[in-house]
Order: structure tokens, then C-alpha cells, then sequence
């Protein structure tokens, strides 16, 4: 008479999971190893140019060079596309009113805005046009606004116009009423930053470009009319031509070679993203007028859908410094309430920071072309905004200076198009049905959030760029951009990982070197045996962990859908993913959900961390922080933001046993750590304080699915 949709994971026994102790340790030399076309490493040591760099820039000029008769090598000292200023901007493509006229910024900004409709056609990466609004709201705010009007004209930007307020606010009816008026500029647009920079690169890959990931360039020096470039790891390569495009660390590369030295003063910037429930609550990009920091703070949306608001312009403490503050994100969020009053933490699902590379020198303009000083060596520095809407200009103009320079004939073998992945949830019904026909991998849901199937991932581990971390499956597909950020499918996605590139390969590193997704110990003894993966994974399954069993609300959901006669669907629950706890600091691995942390054992044999710190008291997380302890790792204390903890007695009890204080009034408020995590502070009544942690497992609440 009815039927019950859903399913419920329940880990049964206090600290059901029991581990041999000899599965905790794995190798320094284990943690990762290429993939892709590039396996084995570039083979050649001499190329015709070498890019230092592959963010939008280094990516977009790899491209263009690739329409010439040369050999090129890309050298990216991350492990993937976009780490640094690319990965964490606003992704606005600027029409060119703000630029002043004359300058390289306005250049750069109005002919690369104009390529976009030929990019997108021909690389397949998200973009549309869907105008920009900036905000006056008293007289010298109007006056700046007619001031960019009579800009944007001298820089060729087309219909840029001034509203009044009731134009504004039929156009715009979440807009704050106190704006008096509004420069209305139809010609902006919003891009997928990493969407752009890796269909450049794919492109370039597939005319031929060399890439090179984990490769930090520490010198340049000259040989005869060429340079050699090397490494950090002490290989070195040679080339006729070099194009720096370093981002924040463009004047570093500069200033090894040429006596016109750069400085460039990193200004950070701090976001909050939004839950995609409340896309739509603005259609146009809006600013405010701008001031002596920059354009300000906006309210805009990606191109998958969600509002963000941000950035703030602050000196960064170093030229990896991402950290997020309290104090930035209170400014953030005040300052934005300027435009959009109903802003709030309500719905937050991220919060994050990006650099740009500002002139020191207070020029304000764009560094591009070959050092004065030094033939053959070219520069794409101080790219701050409108560095994004300004790629495809500069890169056809560099590539075309490196060709001249070196005599460069036209490559007739270059093709320009490029055939995107397929993206599951931004395909109508019709064509997913067909997709799934065609591949019933695409079938198979992975990242629930974000809609992303197991067909997607696979395409994506074995396209022609290689991929050498979680996040970099993260940005290729969408896997875990989610409100859980990947609690119930990081563990899915290593296995698939793993299952497709080998057994003897190991995804297990999150962003960067040292980013671990489980605890590393170079003393220990390593996992002797691929297989180990899967013996760990037997013997957590044979403790009960993970195992889908009855549950009395799946038996009482399938009486009440007889008795209603009806079909019911019953969702369940799922725990707030971290990203929308209010945590600052830095972005370290280490920090899971408590699902996400013991299905990490249960994929990769290995502890998630040594010593731990575990907040939430609802019988999900006390049952982890009594399988971990029972695991061997050291459980520092157990945290309730309430003034009592929520969990059963007979939970609390057996963390009494077993020494585990539990601790209330208490969350945490920031964590620390360059790469994987190093600590974490609370706020309590007695204050802060701040504890060593590799691991934190953050799972104050739980919500409806």
C-alpha cells in the first residue's frame, strides 16, 4: 500500500571501531603520485619558452602560445591550476569603466572582456553577461558615479548609464533604499575563475604544452641568449624565452634576472559564500562606488548559482597568508548590509580569502611586456583587478611578443576548441537521461550537494591534465563545493580515485604538501601492502561501522506510509558542514565532519589524526570520539556550545571510562595550520584557549536533509 525512501547509517556499540595499530602509520614518500599524461614527468629539459605560473594568466598564455610553431613548458609550483590569486576572487569579467583611460588596465580590461563570447565558444567554461550595478548613496558617491560614466565612454564601454532610485529598485528589488542612484553597465559579466584557467590549460595540453605541477622555481639565471630555470627539487630546464606569470610572487621571478626590480605588497581579501537556495536574490553584480582600496565590497553570484559578498582589502602577514579573521568577516558582512540589508551568517555555507598582487610602488598599473633590461624575458606582474577580465588580452599579446622575439611561425596544426566534461546538474532532464544511457556511471550520485555522479569523476581522473589532490577534483567537478563540504562523499571520491588510477596510487593530499587527509608519521612503518586499504575497510565493516541497518524511524516511516497509503519520503539528517560554523584561521586539512572522519579510516587504512579534539555531544559524534580513542587516537576533550551535553547517558559514561573530559559553554572559533592542521582554539567561559590538534572533528549540530 506505500513505500519508504531513504536509508540510515547507524555505528553500532560504543567505540565500535577497532583497528590493528600497525594500519596508523604510512610513509612521507606514499602520499601522492602523478597522473595523467604527464605520469612519468616532462622527458625534455629544452624548450623555445618557458611559463613561470599556471593561474588565468600562465594558463591563458600557454594557450596562446600554443597557436605557434614552439616547444612550451608550463611550471606550476602548486600541485594543481589556480592556487593562488585565480582560485579565490570574485570572478567578475568588469566591462573597463573603472580603469583609468590610457592605462594598461583599461587596455587589457575592455579587450579581454570583448574575447569572452569567443572563449567560451570555443573552450567550453562557465560565463555570461549579467550586467553590474554600482551604488551611490549620497552626492560623492553620484559624483564618482558620473565620474566612471565618463570613463567607461574614453575606454570604449558601451551603454554604461546612470539610473535613479526607482529605476534601481524595479531592477533590483533586494537593494537597499537608501541608494540614490545607480551606474548601470549591461556589459559586465561573472566567469568561472578555475573553470577558465583549466579549459586554457586542457587546450594548451592538447596542442602539445608541457605541464609541470609541484615544481617551485628558486632560479633563473642566463646561458648565453637563453636562461635556465630551476627547481626547487634541483632539476633545471632551458629555454629561449621566458613568460613570468607568478602572481604574487611575479616580482621574485622578476628580480632574479633583470636590475628593473618589482615589489608587489599582497592585499588580502576575505568572502562569505552563500547557499544556493537564495540564488536569485540578485540578477546583476552589485557594487558600491569605489574608494582608495579597490571597488569594494559587492554582493554578486556565481555562475553555478550562489550569492557571495566580499571581498574586503587588507595587507596580508605573507604571500600565503589565506587566513580568515572575525574581524574580517564582521566587516565584510557589515559593509555589504550597505547593499543588501538582509545580509547575515544565515545560509553561509563558506568562508575564504584570495590575494592580489598590488604595486608597492603605488603605480596602480599592470606590469606586461619584456623586461627593458633583459631580452627574451617577459612579464605578467602586478595583475591585481581587473587581472581576470584582462587574461585573454594579455595572453594574446604576450605570445605574440614571445613569437616575434623568437621568430615564430604560425603552428597549422593548432585547434582552438576543446570538448568540456559533461557537468550532471547544469544538463537539462532530456540530455542527462541520454548521458546516463550512453555511461550508467553518470547514474551513480557521489556528491549529493552538488549533483556530481561517479561518471563525472572518472572523466575528470583521466583527462589529459593530471590530478594530484582532492581539491583538485574538487574544482574540475563540483564534488564537494557542498553545505556537508564532502562529509559524506570524500571518502567515495578517494576510493573511486583509487580504483581508477592503480592500486598503487594514492590521492590522499587535500590542497598542498603537508595537507594529508589522514595523520602522517615519517617513523613509522607504512602500509606494507596496497591491499592493507581494503583489509582496514573489512575489519571497520566487521565492527559495525558504517553498516546500514534498520533503524525505529525507517521501521516507523514504512508503517506510517502503510497506513497513509501513500509514498513517503524520508530524507534523514546530515551533520553542518564546517563551513558554516563561524570557524576562522587558516584552511588545513584535518578538520571533518564525523561521518567524514570515520569513513576516511575505513577508505585509506589510516588514522584521519593522532591527537583530536571533538565538538558536538549528539550520539553521532560521542560515538565517534569513542571509536577514535579506541582507534588510538588521543581525544583530548569533547565540546558542548549548551550548557549540557546532548548525547545519551551511556555514551557519556563510556567517555567518562575511558578518561574523556567533556567540556560545555565551550566551541571552537579558529583553527591553525599552513598545511595540515596544528591547533584549534576554543572560546569558553574562562576565554580562549588554544590546544595542539591534528584533527578536529566538527559536528556541533545536526540538521534536516
Amino acid at each position: 500500500a506505500g513505500r519508504a525512501v531513504g536509508s540510515n547509517i547507524e555505528f553500532t556499540g560504543a567505540g565500535a571501531l577497532k583497528m590493528n595499530r600497525s594500519y596508523i602509520s604510512v610513509r612521507h614518500d606514499t602520499l601522492y603520485e602523478t597522473t595523467g599524461l604527464f605520469r612519468g614527468g616532462v622527458m625534455n629539459s629544452h624548450f623555445d619558452a618557458i611559463v613561470i605560473g599556471a593561474g588565468v594568466i600562465g594558463a591563458a598564455t600557454s594557450r596562446e602560445l600554443a597557436r605557434f610553431d614552439m616547444t612550451v613548458l608550463v611550471l606550476e609550483a602548486g600541485l594543481d591550476l589556480a592556487c593562488g590569486a585565480t582560485r579565490a576572487n570574485s570572478g567578475i569579467v568588469h566591462a573597463g569603466y573603472d580603469p583609468v583611460p590610457g592605462t594598461l588596465k583599461a587596455k587589457y580590461n575592455v579587450a579581454g572582456s570583448a574575447l569572452f563570447e569567443q572563449w567560451q565558444r570555443e573552450l567550453g567554461f562557465g560565463f555570461y553577461r549579467n550586467g553590474a550595478l554600482v551604488l551611490a548613496f549620497d552626492e560623492d558617491d553620484l559624483a564618482k558615479l558620473e565620474e566612471l560614466e565618463r570613463q567607461a565612454a574614453a575606454n570604449g564601454v558601451e551603454a554604461a548609464s546612470i539610473l535613479a532610485a526607482g529605476q534601481l529598485q524595479e531592477m533590483e528589488p533586494n537593494v537597499s533604499p537608501d541608494a540614490i542612484a545607480a551606474l548601470n553597465v549591461p556589459s559586465s559579466g561573472i566567469c568561472d575563475p578555475y573553470g577558465l584557467t583549466y579549459a586554457a590549460a586542457e587546450n594548451a595540453a592538447e596542442n602539445g604544452v608541457a605541464f609541470e605541477f609541484d615544481a617551485r622555481v628558486v632560479d633563473i639565471s642566463r646561458d648565453g641568449d637563453g636562461f635556465v630555470v630551476t627547481l626547487q627539487d634541483g632539476r633545471s630546464f632551458s629555454a629561449r624565452a621566458v613568460v613570468n606569470c607568478a602572481g604574487v610572487h611575479a616580482d621574485e621571478m622578476n628580480n632574479l634576472v633583470s636590475g628593473r626590480r618589482i615589489e608587489i605588497q599582497p592585499v588580502k581579501g576575505e568572502y562569505l559564500l552563500y547557499h544556493n537556495a537564495l540564488a536569485g536574490t540578485f540578477r546583476r553584480t552589485m557594487f558600491q562606488a569605489p574608494d582608495a582600496n579597490g571597488k569594494g565590497v559587492l554582493v554578486s553570484s556565481v555562475v553555478f548559482g550562489n550569492i557571495f559578498i566580499g571581498p574586503n582589502a587588507q595587507p596580508a602577514t605573507g604571500k600565503n597568508d589565506l587566513s580568515t579573521t572575525e574581524r574580517g568577516q564582521r566587516e565584510v558582512l557589515e559593509r555589504a548590509r550597505r547593499t543588501w540589508p538582509a545580509a547575515s551568517t544565515d545560509r553561509v555555507i563558506a568562508t575564504y580569502a584570495g590575494l592580489r598582487a598590488r604595486d608597492a610602488s603605488g603605480a596602480g598599473d599592470f606590469i606586461v611586456g619584456e623586461a627593458p633590461d633583459v631580452p627574451g624575458f617577459f612579464n605578467a606582474a602586478c595583475i591585481d583587478s581587473p587581472g581576470l577580465a584582462s587574461a585573454p588580452a594579455i595572453a594574446v599579446d604576450l605570445a605574440g611578443m614571445v613569437a616575434g622575439r623568437l621568430g615564430a611561425s604560425e603552428n597549422p596544426d593548432f585547434d582552438p576548441v576543446r570538448v568540456p566534461a559533461p557537468l550532471l546538474a547544469m544538463l537539462p532532464e532530456d540530455a542527462k537521461e541520454d548521458l546516463i544511457r550512453q555511461n550508467p556511471l553518470y547514474g551513480v550520485p557521489v556528491c549529493r550537494c552538488c549533483q556530481v555522479s561517479e561518471g563525472e569523476l572518472v572523466d575528470a581522473l583521466h583527462r589529459i591534465l593530471p590530478v594530484k589532490s582532492i581539491d583538485a577534483l574538487k574544482w574540475r567537478t563540483g564534488a564537494t563545493m557542498g553545505p556537508c563540504h564532502g562529509g559524506r562523499c570524500t571518502a567515495r571520491i578517494l576510493q573511486i580515485a583509487q580504483r581508477e588510477l592503480g592500486d598503487e596510487v594514492r590521492i590522499i593530499l587535500k590542497r598542498q604538501r603537508g595537507s594529508s587527509l589522514v595523520a602522517i608519521d615519517g617513523e613509522g612503518e607504512g602500509l606494507s601492502h596496497p591491499n592493507d586499504h581494503a583489509a582496514m575497510a573489512a575489519d571497520a565493516r566487521q565492527e559495525g561501522v558504517g553498516r546500514r541497518v534498520p533503524s525505529p524511524i525507517q521501521q516507523r516511516c514504512q508503517e506510517l506510509a502503510c497506513e497513509l497509503g501513500a509514498e513517503l519520503d524520508a530524507h534523514g539528517l546530515r551533520e553542518v558542514g564546517s563551513g558554516s560554523l563561524g570557524i576562522v584561521g587558516t584552511r588545513p586539512s584535518g578538520v571533518y565532519s564525523a561521518l567524514q572522519a570515520l569513513l576516511l579510516v575505513g577508505t585509506t587504512g589510516c588514522l584521519p589524526g593522532h591527537r583530536a579534539v571533538v565538538w558536538g555531544t549528539h550520539d553521532i559524534a560521542l560515538r565517534t570520539a569513542l571509536a577514535l580513542a579506541d582507534a588510538g587516537v588521543a581525544i583530548d576533550r569533547v565540546l558542548e556550545a549548551g550548557e549540557a551535553p546532548l548525547g545519551a547517558t551511556a555514551l557519556l559514561n563510556e567517555l567518562a571510562k575511558r578518561g574523556i573530559p567533556v567540556q560545555c559553554n565551550a566551541r571552537i572559533d579558529e583553527v591553525s595550520g599552513a598545511a595540515r592542521l596544528e591547533s584549534a582554539t576554543i572560546a569558553c567561559d574562562a576565554g580562549r584557549e588554544t590546544l595542539a590538534c591534528d584533527l578536529l572533528v566538527a559536528s556541533p549540530c545536526i540538521v534536516s536533509e
